[in-house]
């Protein structure tokens, strides 16, 4: 819809223009008000829709996903639609720094960031049906059934199921939809990972190093098998690639895989530096894990660690613990 809104709009400012300059700043200023509730509206109709959709999928019969793309794609477009309308009829588009200039192209820019923000808006229900697709092995990602020789393929499936989604319906979604959906997919898939492995009831706990050796592949395959598909699927050139944070799931690797306990202070001590959000409570559960130190040994060795690092609530860890408390 959004895309013969253009058409309509651009058919009327040129009508409006020929008559006069006075009659085309008073449809202008209409249809800036118009847009604004138009967008209201669309954002509704979009949320009926995918309530619709979630209540019965399968009447939909495979169109609600390309619905959805279509919808985000117009709704970036936008965004440019609003700067060429200011510059081409606007005649307080100055090219100057007044004030009333910079309030005209406040205006024109935050018209075109809400629709910027529905078309990213659109991305997460998309999102959310993948997610609902993989639930089942998203719920089950570091617990005794993701864990090894006999476990169920989790991240594999996770995979297999958004290349589905990837080589079908999303091939349409425009790049920086595409980046941004892939990104905010990345960091959900890791929520899911860690809420069940900072969980105080976690199932998956080791007392040979040999074991904690083969948790330690299995995170490593995981997350190398993870970045490359990811890294393939965003539409992002090798100059210009995606930064994903798998390797979260690496360096927590390191420290439950290290056969020195003396050196873990050190290993946590890194780790901590990377993700300044993470906090004492986090730290002693990734030490529990490894079931060869008692909770005050863990205490006191991730005391030795971060005791003297401030924390902050920022970084790529505390986004995505973030999602983890919207998970639990």
């Amino acid at each position: 819809m959004p895309r013969m809104l253009i058409n309509m709009i651009i058919e009327t400012l040129d009508m409006a223009k020929q008559m006069s300059d006075e009659t085309c700043q008073l449809i202008l200023g209409m249809i800036l008000q118009k847009i604004n509730e138009f967008r209201d509206l669309y954002v509704n109709e979009i949320n009926t829709y995918a309530r619709k959709y979630f209540a019965e999928r399968q009447s939909f019969k495979g169109s609600f996903t390309k619905q959805m793309v279509a919808n985000a794609n117009n709704c970036e477009s936008i965004p440019n639609f609003m700067l060429l309308v200011r510059k081409k009829y606007d005649r307080n588009d100055l090219d100057d720094l007044s004030r009333s200039s910079q309030q005209q192209l406040d205006r024109y820019e935050s018209m075109g960031k809400k629709f910027e923000r529905t078309a990213e808006y659109c991305c997460e229900i998309i999102l959310q049906e993948i997610e609902l697709d993989t639930a089942k092995y998203l719920k089950i990602l570091f617990t005794r059934e993701w864990y090894g020789p006999t476990a169920k393929p989790c991240c594999g499936t996770i995979v297999e199921t958004t290349r589905d989604y990837w080589s079908s319906e999303l091939t349409h979604l425009k790049k920086p939809l595409l980046a941004y959906l892939f990104y905010t997919w990345h960091k959900r898939i890791l929520a899911h990972y860690l809420r069940n492995l900072f969980s105080r009831n976690i199932s998956i706990k080791f007392e040979k190093p040999n074991d904690r050796h083969i948790c330690a592949e299995q995170l490593r395959r995981e997350v190398l098998m993870l970045d490359k598909e990811f890294k393939s699927w965003d539409g992002a050139s090798v100059d210009n690639a995606t930064e994903y944070h798998f390797n979260i799931l690496s360096h927590i690797a390191d420290v439950l895989e290290q056969t020195d306990l003396d050196s873990i202070v050190l290993e946590i001590a890194t780790l901590a530096k990377k993700y300044p959000s993470l906090n004492m409570d986090q730290v002693i559960q990734i030490l529990l894990l490894r079931g060869d130190l008692t909770k005050q040994e863990a205490k006191d060795k991730a005391d030795a660690a971060i005791a003297n690092m401030p924390r902050v609530n920022q970084g790529i860890l505390f986004e995505i613990m973030e999602i983890v408390n919207q998970l639990n």
